[in-house]
């Protein structure tokens, strides 16, 4: 019976504090425009801050290429960058990831990448256009890639945006589109971005035209030497090139590769075609400008492990002339993680901060508010109403006020923020990532409580304890 009465007592109180809010929504709606303006600012940028360093850790996997990489840092006689992995130096750093039973029994395999073709020296230009050189692309990276790069590479980032009928009549399945630039056909083809389909007018079978799209128009490559090189010995030339296109890709690891980027994307052949496009500048397998190795640990490593072969490889630089770069994630990933933590401590705080200055809007909000129902206090305490009842109906009122607006706050920031990211990533080809700070929800609701007693207790025990009829001449 008891219980049954308390239960009947909040049922009412309940009911009169949802009245309440609708006799006092004119000043309701300010207070909780405040509170969901304030913490929607609040939440927005704090997904948005952790999208967007999750995005961060997308981009470094995206643009190394995979999670453990070794990068070279030499200028060569063949590379206007700094950026190369010699001869000596792939080698050095190849037969450790092959022979080295420490670190080869942590390794699945690796595969290597190579600088672009027109940072090979001063005066070397290449362009890729249509046949008709109607539309031409000057700032085409050419670059090749080992047979096996994309089984290496983070395979995430892999999209195929086209794939034309033709090759299906030549190749068998059991080959990827690599291994295929490596047969005797393949040496005449080349992968694009998909942004090149626009550029250069490729037809597809995706367009509706008449033409046939079972074989693609094909493109030339532009290459060029306009000064005599002298210690390699090679005369100015003008030479094109005719390949047929294999595949469009969306994405690649490590490539630059994408329907909507527009500067400087990659095409890729493989290393045979990659040494006829430079006519004789590159004479040797040793002169190949390799710019990374890209390396594919087994993935049931610890942090620990990932650590330590990072530390055997790192081991090797400056023995013997060796000069290279280890890329370890995890060194970064415990970056991001530091950070993230600050953020969310900031966020925190940021919140508690704001709360609390709405907090005294509220406070403002329902003195009036209780100021106002003086009488309605008076007839409930003549009814029999207890002060306890009467300071729980305006605790609920303001326990109800702002965590509706705290709620609809969140929800607002929230949606905001994923909104902007998904639209990033249509351009950046970044996947997006959910995220919700549950932690600063919890607090939220905390402080909504906690705000909503000190805001309506004290002034409903002060109006609920005078007489009641001193409360009717208020």
């Amino acid at each position: 019976m008891y219980v049954a009465g308390v239960l009947g007592e909040i049922s009412h109180a309940r009911q009169i504090a949802l009245k309440n809010l609708v006799a006092h929504r004119e000043r309701n709606i300010k207070t909780s425009m405040m509170y969901a303006m304030s913490l929607s600012f609040i939440i927005m940028i704090n997904v948005f801050s952790f999208i967007q360093l999750q995005s961060f850790e997308y981009y470094l996997r995206q643009s190394r290429g995979s999670s453990f990489v070794i990068f070279g840092t030499q200028k060569t006689a063949l590379s206007l960058d700094g950026n190369i992995l010699r001869y000596n130096d792939f080698l050095a750093f190849n037969n450790l990831l092959e022979n080295n039973s420490d670190i080869r029994s942590y390794v699945e395999d690796s595969g290597w990448c190579t600088a672009p073709m027109d940072r090979l020296v001063n005066d070397f230009n290449s362009k890729i256009s249509n046949q008709g050189r109607v539309f031409m692309i000057e700032d085409a990276k050419v670059i090749a890639i080992s047979p096996n790069y994309f089984q290496v590479a983070e395979p995430t980032f892999f999209s195929i945006y086209h794939e034309w009928a033709w090759l299906s009549k030549l190749y068998s399945k059991q080959l990827n589109l690599l291994e295929e630039l490596y047969t005797a056909y393949g040496t005449q083809t080349a992968l694009l971005p998909a942004s090149y389909k626009n550029k250069l007018y490729i037809s597809t079978n995706i367009d509706n035209t008449s033409v046939d799209p079972s074989v693609p128009n094909p493109v030339t490559i532009h290459t060029s030497l306009l000064k005599y090189t002298t210690r390699m010995d090679v005369q100015p030339y003008t030479k094109s090139h005719h390949l047929l296109p294999s595949y469009m890709l969306n994405n690649g690891a490590g490539l630059r590769m994408g329907r909507y980027q527009g500067n400087k994307q990659n095409v890729v052949v493989s290393l045979p075609e990659y040494l006829t496009l430079t006519n004789g500048i590159i004479n040797s397998i040793e002169d190949v400008p390799i710019s990374k190795i890209v390396v594919r640990l087994k993935s049931n490593l610890s942090s620990d492990e990932v650590d330590t072969i990072a530390k055997m490889l790192s081991g090797i630089i400056g023995r013997d002339g060796v000069q290279g770069r280890v890329f370890n994630l995890n060194d970064r990933l415990r970056q991001i993680e530091t950070i993230v933590d600050t953020i969310n401590f900031f966020f925190m705080a940021l919140t508690v901060v704001g709360m609390t200055l709405c907090f005294f809007s509220l406070l403002a909000s329902m003195i009036a508010n209780i100021a106002e129902q003086t009488k309605d206090i008076a007839i409930l305490r003549s009814l029999g109403v207890s002060q306890l009842d009467i300071v729980l109906i305006f605790v609920l009122e303001a326990f109800i006020l702002v965590v509706a607006s705290s709620f609809l706050g969140s929800i607002a920031g929230y949606l905001v923020a994923w909104t902007i990211s998904s639209q990033r990533a249509l351009i950046t080809q970044v996947p997006v990532s959910s995220y919700f700070p549950f932690d600063t929800a919890l607090l939220i609701i905390f402080l909504a409580l906690l705000f909503g007693i000190l805001s309506a207790a004290f002034p409903a025990k002060f109006y609920a304890g005078k007489y009641i009829a001193k409360l009717l001449r208020l």
